[in-house]
């Protein structure tokens, strides 16, 4: 993701190479002096590229289970941290960097199969420290990827850095960092694209096609749903004076309610009765 100060220099890191020309795994190191270089020219593909850091909202099942009430009563999107913003198809390679403590535990990737999905809707990868060559399983559809780490800071050194690379951007308003007629325009142009026979991605994106899929994210919140319905309601909710920054706003003010008529508060003595970290 980034360079350690002692190498991010291009000298530090010739020198380096010249240091592993004879080792046995030359092959290997010099394929992470390579990407060193690229990280340092800015050469990394962007276009394919997306950089997250994890969030340490802990595990959803022990959290729950310190609460008065259990928060599965009113949430489904109880396991996931992250949205990254891109979708694999079944069998597809993606590349995975994580920069984490070694000491501590280590964040997975969700792929969360959109539309009709085969047995359980989610599978599962676990992640390590360093480079992570990925397939996606094959006895799976169309996949949304989301990084999801269960775990809070005070069981983490510090909260991992992953940088994807890989598998297909689709439209993703964050509330708070996208503009929402930016992403308006992301969407209308997206859905020019889409197919709508989830069976021709079988066997990959069909050319010049991309997936059905649209999210909307806010701190607490993850919409997931297909790129033309979310089209449609943004056109309506402008037609009304309204944009995706006004629906996010009520989803966190909805969130918010379900917090306090379950009777969560910040200030409560005991943890039991405190704001309970899931996202709707």
């Amino acid at each position: 993701n980034e360079l350690n100060p002692k190498f991010k220099s291009e000298e530090a890191l010739i020198a380096l190479e010249k240091e592993v020309e004879n080792h046995p795994l030359r092959d290997s190191l010099m394929e992470n002096i390579d990407l060193a270089k690229k990280v340092l020219k800015g050469e990394t593909n962007k276009a394919s590229t997306r950089t997250l850091v994890a969030e340490q909202r802990g595990n959803y099942a022990t959290e729950g289970a310190k609460r008065s009430i259990n928060g599965a009563a009113y949430t489904s999107f109880a396991p996931f941290g992250r949205s990254v913003g891109k979708y694999v198809t079944a069998g597809e390679e993606i590349v995975v960097y994580v920069d984490a403590d070694p000491n501590s535990p280590m964040p997975k990737l969700c792929f969360g199969q959109v539309g009709k999905g085969k047995n359980d809707w989610r599978r599962w990868v676990n992640l390590h420290q360093g480079k992570n060559v990925i397939k996606a399983p094959t006895d799976m559809n169309s996949a949304a990827v989301y990084l999801v780490n269960d775990y809070k800071p005070e069981e983490q050194a510090y909260a991992p850095k992953v940088r994807f690379e890989g598998g297909t951007d689709y439209p993703v308003y964050r509330h708070g960092e996208t503009n929402p007629e930016d992403f308006n325009k992301q969407l209308k142009e997206y859905v020019s694209k889409v197919e709508y026979n989830d069976k021709a991605f079988e066997n990959g994106n069909p050319k010049g096609k991309v997936f059905n899929i649209a999210e909307l994210v806010s701190e607490n919140c993850v919409i997931t749903t297909s790129a033309r319905g979310a089209l449609e309601g943004v056109e309506w909710a402008g037609q009304q004076g309204y944009d995706v920054a006004d629906t996010m706003d009520s989803w966190e003010e909805m969130y918010d309610l379900f917090q306090s008529f379950m009777g969560f508060d910040e200030n409560a003595k005991e943890e039991r009765h405190t704001p309970f970290p899931n996202k709707f």
